[in-house]
C-alpha cells in the first residue's frame, strides 16, 4: 500500500540528521523509524517553492478470507 500526500507550498529546506537533532525536532526521523518498524519505508521529495510529497509504503498481509471478503492487515 502506498499513501502519498502532496502540497504545492514553499517546500522543505534540505536538512541533515545532525541539523534536525540540533534543532530539537525529530518528526521526520520518527516517521521514518516507524515506517521501518512496520517493514515499510518513507520518502520525502521537496523542492523550494514547488511543494512537498511524502510517500509512505507499507506491505500488506492477508490474514483471512470469508464470504467473498478479504481482510487485510497492515
Amino acid at each position: 500500500v502506498v499513501l502519498r500526500i502532496s502540497d504545492n507550498g514553499k517546500g522543505l529546506r534540505e536538512m541533515s540528521s545532525k541539523t534536525v537533532n540540533d534543532a530539537g525536532g525529530n518528526g521526520i526521523l520518527s516517521m521514518k523509524r516507524r515506517a521501518r518498524e512496520m517493514n515499510g519505508g518513507l520518502e520525502i521529495e521537496s523542492q523550494p517553492g514547488k511543494g512537498t510529497t511524502v510517500s509512505l509504503r507499507l506491505p500488506l498481509e492477508r490474514t483471512a478470507q470469508t464470504g467473498g471478503e478479504t481482510e487485510i492487515k497492515i
